[in-house]
């Protein structure tokens, strides 16, 4: 991030629980302040316990999260993998290892998300 010049505050969670959890608020990330709700989710396809399509499910029946910009990484690009993630709503699909192109590009698209 900060050598594609986003300044974007970053908090990473391991898996699919922890980012519930950060999105709910719930538990030790109850604290705004120290956990504040982000703009923008970078969602790895492939977590451990759950996938990254189940926490794109979970974000997409809840309308509170619908402004939240969803960017799905994975280490292979598979087609089916790209059109079931853009059908649960991500807004862009990228592989690993992610390049700062990528980042300065997806600034771009989504200006109103990036700082």
């Amino acid at each position: 991030m900060a050598k594609a010049f986003l300044k974007n505050p970053l908090q990473a969670v391991q898996n699919v629980p922890a980012a519930i959890q950060y999105l709910e608020g719930a538990d030790i990330y109850a604290d705004r302040s120290l956990f504040p709700l982000p703009s923008i989710i970078l969602i790895d396809l492939h977590m451990p316990e759950k996938d990254g399509f189940e926490l794109l499910e979970w974000l997409r029946d809840r309308p509170q999260f619908q402004n939240l910009h969803r960017i799905v990484i994975s280490g292979v690009e598979r087609m089916s993998d790209t059109a079931r993630a853009y059908q649960l709503g991500a807004h862009a699909f990228l592989t690993k290892p992610l390049k700062e192109d990528d980042l300065r590009n997806l600034a771009r698209a989504f200006p109103d998300a990036w700082t």
